[in-house]
């Protein structure tokens, strides 16, 4: 006969491995929910952030609160969310570590966002640097089938290359995340790769191979709403470092005429401004007088730099000869001059 204490055993041994399925059973539909708000954070990032908000209050494991919590993350970063912490992604890389054999690109999902977040507080150090190379190593060594954010890793750790100056840097990694952009045919990560590596070689001062990548940046005039303009501003600067500055003038108006600027009466006193400069570059003292009163017609108080506007109509009628306009100006560029350095 079996004994009372071999029949607790067993009763024990019995509820255990239930409570055990039990919990693998929830823990398994829970993944799959995750897994769903997941599939849906690209196409509709909204769907998703509401379909996360069941697990604010459910008991998760290890894993999947650290996968909920990096999802969480990533729904606020496509829903524009201003972050001013990182402690819920930093919540989520230290949870997701225990599991980086298991699901390395989980693990390297949490990576690449930790420096996201970082970098969208301003962050440009190593802190933010570091965890999207490693992120991008990962992709890399692991043959991820993530292309896109091996690319958004590559084009980030660019970016702060950039921002600390060091460009050349910057450019290759500008051209990997290239590279990944066109083997997952994406033309928007295409065309904004071109467009930070043809501001890398303006800084470097290689003309000819900014030229190329400008000539190339043509073909996605109308990837975006924006595209074309920033394209026309794009050569409007280019040529105006060749001193063409017909062309250059070409492409300002071209800009001035884009109804895409019709409601930012700051691009609008910026283009007039350049042409202004441009023409007076030209001693084309009539037209560079008339864009100089333009780029003041409605002028922006909060613009820190309205008193180089100040000065250009001051230097263009000084050199007109016309004393009374120079003066005024000269004296509304000092006193704006004064306010912006608190002299």
């Amino acid at each position: 006969m079996m004994t009372k204490r071999k029949l607790l055993y067993i009763l024990a041994a019995t509820v255990t491995l239930l409570f055990t399925s039990c919990n693998r059973q929830r823990n398994e539909a829970d993944l799959a929910l995750l897994k769903k708000a997941d599939s849906l954070l690209s196409i509709h990032p909204e769907a998703a952030a509401d379909s996360l908000k069941k697990f604010s209050n459910r008991k998760l494991s290890r894993f999947n609160s650290g996968y909920y919590q990096l999802l969480k993350v990533i729904a606020l970063d496509k829903n524009y969310y201003n972050f001013t912490s990182d402690s819920l992604i930093s919540t989520a890389k230290q949870k997701l570590s225990g599991y980086k054999r298991k699901d390395p690109h989980t693990y390297a999902r949490s990576l690449m966002y930790l420096g996201l977040v970082r970098y969208r507080m301003g962050v440009t150090d190593s802190t933010a640097y570091k965890p999207l190379k490693e992120a991008a190593e990962y992709f890399q060594r692991y043959h991820l089938a993530d292309i896109k954010n091996e690319y958004l890793s590559n084009y980030y750790l660019g970016t702060i290359h950039h921002k600390n100056e060091n460009i050349r840097e910057s450019t290759s990694y500008y051209q990997k995340a290239l590279s990944n952009a066109k083997f997952c045919k994406d033309s928007i990560y295409q065309y904004n790769a071109y467009q930070e590596l043809f501001w890398n070689q303006m800084y470097l001062e290689d003309y000819k191979i900014a030229k190329q990548y400008l000539d190339t940046l043509d073909r996605y005039r109308n990837i975006s709403a924006s595209s074309g303009l920033n394209i026309d501003k794009s050569y409007a600067f280019y040529y105006k470092t060749q001193h063409d500055y017909p062309k250059a003038l070409e492409y300002q108006h071209k800009i001035l005429r884009d109804p895409s600027i019709a409601d930012n009466p700051g691009l609008y006193a910026t283009t007039r401004f350049t042409l202004s400069t441009m023409y007076f570059s030209m001693n084309r003292l009539d037209s560079a007088l008339h864009y100089a009163r333009l780029s003041l017609a409605n002028p922006d108080t909060a613009n820190n730099f309205l008193y180089l506007y100040y000065q250009n109509l001051a230097s263009i009628a000084l050199k007109k000869k016309d004393w009374q306009i120079s003066a005024e100006a000269f004296n509304d560029m000092y006193r704006l001059y004064k306010k912006h350095t608190g002299l």
